[in-house]
């Protein structure tokens, strides 16, 4: 059986703390050719869990709805939640038929730092990535 999802949602909080699940140390996601995976992380990850993340590269994972995952339910319409990666540098998404979004609806996510945005053969993506006057990139949904 293949991997669906890394962490599970009902996983996000461990048992016996309230604070969400954080990998402070991490710096590299690369995930290639892995048939079944629909999404990298629920989004309760990217909230301060991933504060030295450089670089995420996901190819091929032919399945992958979304990179981090949500309840979009929890966002309101004249509400945004603004998540910031300060230390990605690199993000690189190739060959991923069914990735519809970065982030649920309603999530913003800034890239203060990030040198290279590479997106290939993501025929279905809707989020939409910019730069503003601080050359700070963003991806909205």
């Amino acid at each position: 059986e293949e991997l669906e999802q890394i962490i599970e949602n009902d996983q996000t909080s461990s048992q016996h703390h309230l604070q969400p699940i954080c990998f402070p140390n991490l710096t590299l996601i690369r995930i290639f050719n892995c048939e079944n995976l629909k999404c990298l992380f629920p989004i309760t990850v990217a909230h301060g869990g991933l504060p030295k993340l450089k670089t995420i590269s996901l190819e091929n994972v032919p399945k992958l709805e979304q990179v981090f995952e949500g309840d979009e339910a929890n966002v309101s319409k004249d509400e945004e939640k603004v998540i910031h990666l300060p230390q990605l540098t690199d993000l690189d998404l190739g060959r991923l038929p069914n990735l519809m979004s970065f982030s649920p609806v309603g999530y913003h996510f800034v890239f203060p730092s990030l040198e290279f945005l590479n997106v290939q053969d993501c025929p279905n993506l809707t989020t939409r990535f910019s730069v503003d006057s601080e050359q700070s990139v963003h991806a909205e949904t």
